[in-house]
Parts: structure tokens; C-alpha cells; sequence
């Protein structure tokens, strides 16, 4: 499990409203926020260096997408296209970049994938499926008319026995083959038409539901990989639930709840693969639609999974920021620093 954190710039309007920049980056593994607090005589005010280190880095509001992918998605696409499972997901405050960093990690795999790493590899083609969760719902984004998926649980066995590999198949799901890159980015761009947002606090167009990819490479010699990208909703806090509506709050509240679980999967995905083995951990990701899309990562030991979170840097969304690097510093098995 590899964990990274990305900074975005600063950007002009925030500047005009005299927001300041409160995130650090140091020699690109370390994310520091500068958090402004009040003693307790509330006069005087004094600034908090909260730390958090990361296993896979932190990018900088400089970095250039090619580095971003490079880093923490390609090797997932290598691995998928060695006949492995594979899941990205970001994670991270709505307006903190989270949905800008996916597309470009989207455009240099499809390229990979048909362009240059796959076609090396030998890739054939590839079946796409790509969904919104919302709730407990998953709704097809290539079909109109909102047609929900249902998720059925598939083991693979070995003479009577359960061999531990599973997957999952999505019930109802239009899955278009596709083989060539062109045709991938139409079949993108019409589900991202459909996927479903709304005006919040945070953000005038904010996700309201998770947006998953599954991208199912057949090879050459006929094994399959696969690789997950995962757009989450954005997080909110409890405190954002004040300027929102009683169906925003619910909506709210399904997806605090759903983030919560997918942090509970990888975590103990750690516990029962790394360090001191210890095969009667079970990985609980029944708990939530995204966490059993995501379920074959969780139970292969062999998966890759990597995660990012996005970070603002306005001085306005700092309890924001520090609520992202605590949450992928504990996915990463890390103390708060």
C-alpha cells in the first residue's frame, strides 16, 4: 500500500480574499501544516507545525502530472497488465484537485495501456465498466435512465476448496469492449456526463457520489489483469453540514460513512498481509457497496493499491487539510506526528 499526498496551488481568488498559503512540502515525502491557533487567554495566537510523512511522498503544488502518475499509478498499470489486480483511489476535501488529479492519471494510463506499456505487453483489448455509488446504490453511468448494478461475489476454486481469489462481477452493468484509446475516452466521457453533482459549501459543482473504473486488460496469452480507479466524493466535515439541506446531509453522512470503510479495508488489508502474517485477520469490506467493488484488492495478497490525498492550501480549509493526512497517514499504518 502505497500512500501520497498532492498539494494544489494556491489559486488567485483565494489570494484576492486574503487566504495564505498554510502547507509546506519538505524534501518530498513530508507534508507540514501550519495550523493557527488561540491560546487559551483568546488573545494571543500561536502557530502549530503538524507534520505527517508519507510512504509513497507528497507532491508539491510544482509537480507535473507526468511525475504524479510515474510515481503512484504506473506501477499499478504494470502490474496490471502482468495479468494483476490493481486500485488507485483519491481522496480529499471537494475543490482540493482530487477530480483534476484522476483525469490526467486516466489520460497517461489509457496511453499506456494501448500506446506504449501495453502494447508491449500484448494487451488485446479491454472491458471497461465505470459507475457511480451513491448510498447503497450503484448506478450504471453507460446505460441512461440510472439502471443499478448489483454486486455478486465470485470465488474461484480448486478441487472443493476456496483458493482465497475472488472478484467481483457487476450484475447488469454495460461493459463495452473496447481497443483502442480513442474508443476508451468516449466510453469515459459519456459516463462522466451522467455522473451526478451539486452545489455545496465547498464547492459550486461537488461530487456527490464515488466514481469507480474498472478497466479489464485480456493479454496476449490470454490472462487478464485489471485496474480500479476510484474518484471518492468529496470529504466534508460534520461542522459543513450546517450550510447543507437534510437530503445533502444524508448524502453527507453515506459518504463519511463509506470513506470510513474503505480506510477500515486497506487498514486491516495491512494487518493480515504485512509484517507478522496472520491469516485469520478478516478484511470487513462487505461493510459498503465501494468497499466490496473494491473487495478482490482487499483479499489478494499479490493486489497493488495505492492512494492519494489532495490537499487546498487556502488558509480557510486547514482543519480540511489536516483531517485528509491524518485519515491516508492511518491507511498507511502511521501515528499522527
Amino acid at each position: 500500500i502505497n500512500v501520497y499526498a498532492r498539494k494544489r496551488p494556491l489559486f488567485d481568488p483565494e489570494k484576492k480574499r486574503g487566504e495564505y498559503d498554510v502547507v509546506s512540502v519538505k524534501s518530498g515525502s513530508t507534508a507540514v501544516v501550519h495550523n493557527c491557533q488561540m491560546h487559551a487567554d483568546l488573545k494571543r495566537m500561536f502557530v502549530k507545525h503538524c507534520a505527517y510523512t508519507l510512504s509513497g511522498g507528497v507532491f508539491d503544488e510544482d509537480a507535473q502530472e507526468h511525475d504524479v502518475y510515474d510515481r503512484s499509478a504506473a506501477p499499478l498499470v504494470a502490474g496490471t497488465l502482468k495479468g494483476g489486480v490493481g486500485a488507485l483511489f483519491m481522496y480529499g476535501q471537494t475543490g482540493s484537485g482530487k477530480t483534476h488529479t484522476m483525469e490526467n492519471i486516466e489520460k497517461h494510463a489509457i496511453e499506456a495501456l494501448f500506446v506504449g506499456d501495453g502494447a508491449a505487453a500484448g494487451a488485446k483489448s479491454i472491458k471497461v465498466s465505470y459507475f457511480e455509488i451513491a448510498g447503497k446504490a450503484c448506478v450504471d453511468l453507460l446505460q441512461p435512465g440510472r439502471v443499478e448494478i448489483r454486486l455478486k461475489e465470485l470465488f474461484e476454486e480448486q478441487g472443493d476448496a476456496l483458493t482465497g481469489q475472488m472478484e467481483v462481477e457487476l450484475m447488469g452493468a454495460k461493459e463495452p469492449v473496447v481497443t483502442s484509446a480513442s474508443d476508451l475516452k468516449k466510453v469515459i466521457d459519456e459516463g462522466k456526463s451522467r455522473r451526478q453533482t451539486s452545489a455545496t459549501q465547498c464547492n459550486a459543482s461537488s461530487s456527490r457520489s464515488h466514481a469507480v473504473m474498472r478497466l479489464t486488460v485480456t493479454l496476449s496469452d490470454g490472462s487478464m489483469g485489471r485496474l480500479t480507479l476510484v474518484d471518492c466524493a468529496g470529504s466534508e466535515r460534520k461542522e459543513d453540514n450546517t450550510h447543507h439541506n437534510e437530503k445533502q446531509r444524508k448524502e453527507t453522512a453515506e459518504i463519511n460513512a463509506s470513506l470510513y470503510a474503505l480506510k477500515e479495508c486497506v487498514r486491516f488489508r495491512r494487518l493480515k498481509f504485512s509484517g507478522a502474517r496472520n491469516s485469520n485477520v478478516h478484511v470487513p469490506y462487505r461493510n459498503s457497496p465501494l468497499t466490496r467493488v473494491l473487495a478482490e484488492c482487499f483479499v489478494r495478497e499479490d493486489a497493488g493499491v495505492a492512494v492519494i490525498g489532495t490537499m487546498s492550501p487556502a488558509s480557510i480549509d486547514t482543519e480540511h487539510s489536516l483531517a485528509t493526512l491524518k485519515t491516508i497517514n492511518a491507511i498507511g499504518g502511521n501515528e499522527d506526528s
